[in-house]
């Protein structure tokens, strides 16, 4: 017999269709049993019928596919059709009229959620859809439970029948979609609970309530075996608190990798990232202690969730982003001081108004320690090439006053407790050690050294480059310059002093040795100075003209000038030896000339010698010079001009190698 077609119906009523099979067999029946076998199989209908509605997917699509032709169902079959979906829709209502009234209700799910009235009406697949759709997260969970209960009772019933595979495996489908379109809108849900400039209380609540309903199912290790990945999903856990913590690492990542970031030599993008950073970071942590936290159960630690969860997208987003674009010593300082310093203060973490929940002493570094050294010798590399330009623009500065021919102003070299040279390049120093002091103690003392080493070079060049540029004449440039130096390196030799370091003690002896190079060359440009006046000593012109003797008085008259700006005990070292240089020439000069003198010249010669060497004393004394001993050198030299016997003349001269063995 050909079977009429059948209606399809709405969606709610769908699964309240009779099967065209127990329709057909009815037909063929109806002759032969009457209307007693019509209702005693109407009754099998009703029994069947909550089994058929977990087949939403077969009753809706394959029933058109396989039936083409069918029979309109029977008058009770229809009576029933309409009773059921009148019942469904009823419940439906009230269902969403609960729900409506008491959104609260979901933050505490209901115990022993595994354990699911088997005869509760289930609803179809679009139902629960609709359901999802509009966001009634608690009700449409429980109604997938519904169905992957039932799912499994009769899987598990049915002995894995193969028969039946196709069909648990389309209806396992059906369940795993809904899922998965549950989970999307709690993904959804929790992304915007951050992102979003207003929260959706009720529907973060309806989430929580899910995932944490989802968590303390009880599954009963039932396992579905079989060749269907679908199934093989139905019973086993969907591990949605990890989900969500998944999610949450997914959207503090968004929300730290959307800062822009913008690497350019010609502006300060760093500092202005670094800011976005903080101030993002604490405003979002802020808004989970006060909008999100009280819409979680209290063991889910929220707040403490989201902080690890910036702190790991922090650190990866500095090593991956951040760090590559730093090279200038000035970005990697603000880099490791917003990284040791900012991140932990009370502007970042340790905000008040995020005390107590969020605990950084709980949390591990920001950085490895091997990322964090390798910063840190990045730092320290920069640094050295940061000091290394100073000092050579100072070096620069100073070879182009010399160029110029540029005088120092005499109120700076009377200061000679704060020296030009010595102010710039304590500074330097000062400042750069400081600002590692800032960062770290182990950064502190390496900032210390690279600035010594450096100090080291600096005083060598300086001295090398000064000498060489004066190497001709003792000009007033040279002797202020001189002054200025000298008085620096003395001052700066005090800083190295402070530590037993290797490079400390190389840039002691290096500013020591510069001292003593530069002075030497002072008594070499002097001796080249005063040597042709002190060839004319013991002449006869000499015997009656002291011009000679008046431009050694004159040139060394004229040190004085900038001499007495040296600092002690320089000074002394100046003087003296100036004094000592003036008398040993004089007495050399002397010694040298194999001039013949009447008995009267050599009385004329004595006299002069006698009055020049006060002068020359009294001149060695304006400079500062404190040897007595000097003093009296000459007046050995006039007795014996002044003698005539050779044994009193051989004892004199005796005397005077004995008192003076170095002149």
């Amino acid at each position: 017999m050909e079977a009429d077609h059948h209606p399809v119906l709405s969606p709610c009523s769908a699964v309240s269709q009779d099967p065209p099979d127990l329709i057909t067999a009815l037909q063929n029946d109806k002759g032969q049993k009457g209307i007693q076998k019509k209702n005693s199989f109407l009754r099998t209908v009703g029994n069947v019928r909550n089994s058929l509605r977990l087949s939403v997917r077969h009753s809706l699509t394959d029933k058109s596919d396989s039936s083409p032709k069918k029979k309109e169902p029977t008058d009770a079959s229809k009576d029933l059709s309409l009773k059921t979906k009148f019942s469904f829709k009823s419940k439906k209502k009230l269902d969403l009229e609960n729900t409506q009234e008491s959104p609260k209700t979901e933050n505490r799910p209901t115990e022993g959620m595994a354990d699911i009235n088997p005869d509760r009406e289930q609803l179809s697949v679009l139902e629960i859809h609709g359901l999802i759709d509009g966001k009634h997260l608690k009700e449409a969970f429980e109604n997938i439970r519904i169905m992957e209960e039932s799912l499994l009772r009769e899987y598990m019933s049915d002995n894995n029948c193969d028969s039946n595979t196709k069909d648990y495996a389309l209806r396992a489908k059906d369940v795993n979609l809904l899922y998965k379109s549950l989970s999307t809108v709690i993904q959804s849900a929790v992304k915007d609970s951050l992102h979003g400039d207003n929260i959706d209380e009720q529907l973060v609540t309806s989430a929580v309530y899910v995932i944490k309903a989802e968590e303390e199912i009880s599954y009963n290790n039932q396992t579905v075996s079989g060749v269907s990945l679908e199934l093989l999903q139905i019973g086993q856990p969907r591990r949605w608190k990890k989900l969500w913590q998944d999610t949450i690492n997914d959207s503090v990542s968004e929300r730290i990798s959307t800062l822009p970031v913008n690497p350019s030599e010609n502006n300060p993008w760093l500092a202005e990232h670094l800011e976005l950073l903080r101030t993002r970071t604490v405003q979002d942590l802020l808004k989970v202690k006060s909008s999100l936290k009280p819409l979680y159960p209290e063991q889910y630690d929220v707040c403490v969730t989201y902080i690890r969860a910036f702190h790991r997208k922090l650190s990866s987003h500095l090593q991956g982003t951040i760090i590559p674009g730093c090279k200038q010593c000035s970005q990697l300082y603000a880099l490791l001081y917003w990284i040791l310093n900012t991140y932990r203060s009370e502007e970042f973490l340790q905000n008040p108004d995020l005390q107590p929940e969020v605990n950084n002493a709980n949390l591990p570094p920001l950085l490895e320690s091997e990322c964090l050294s390798k910063l840190k010798n990045d730092y320290n590399t920069a640094l050295q090439e940061t000091i290394r330009k100073y000092m050579a623009n100072i070096l620069k500065m100073e070879v182009d006053k010399w160029e110029n021919e540029k005088e120092s102003n005499e109120e700076i070299l009377k200061d000679s407790e704060n020296p030009p040279l010595y102010l710039d390049i304590e500074e330097i120093i000062g400042k750069h050690v400081r600002e590692s002091a800032k960062l770290s103690e182990d950064l502190e003392i390496s900032a210390f050294q690279i600035c010594m080493e450096e100090l080291d070079f600096f005083a060598s060049e300086l001295e090398k480059t000064f000498t060489r540029r004066f190497e001709a004449k003792l000009t007033n440039l040279f002797l202020q310059n001189m002054v200025t130096y000298v008085n620096s390196f003395l001052k700066l030799r005090k800083i190295p002093m402070q530590s037993d370091s290797e490079a400390c003690k190389k840039a002691e002896d290096s500013l020591t040795e510069a001292m003593a190079h530069i002075t030497q060359h002072f008594f070499i440009l002097f001796n080249s100075e005063t040597k042709p006046y002190f060839k004319k000593i013991l002449t006869k012109k000499w015997l009656t003209k002291d011009s000679a003797f008046k431009a050694i008085m004159t040139c060394t008259g004229d040190l004085n000038h900038s001499l007495k700006y040296l600092d002690c005990p320089i000074d002394k070292e100046f003087s003296n030896g100036i004094h000592k240089h003036l008398a040993k020439e004089y007495i050399a000069q002397i010694m040298k000339r194999k001039m013949r003198l009447n008995f009267k010249n050599r009385k004329k010669a004595s006299q002069i010698m006698s009055q020049q060497w006060e002068e020359l004393n009294k001149t060695a004394c304006e400079l500062g010079s404190d040897q007595e001993w000097l003093f009296h050198a000459v007046q050995y030299i006039s007795n014996i001009i002044g003698l005539r016997k050779k044994d009193e003349i051989t004892q004199k001269i005796k005397s005077l190698f004995k008192t003076y063995p170095t002149i």
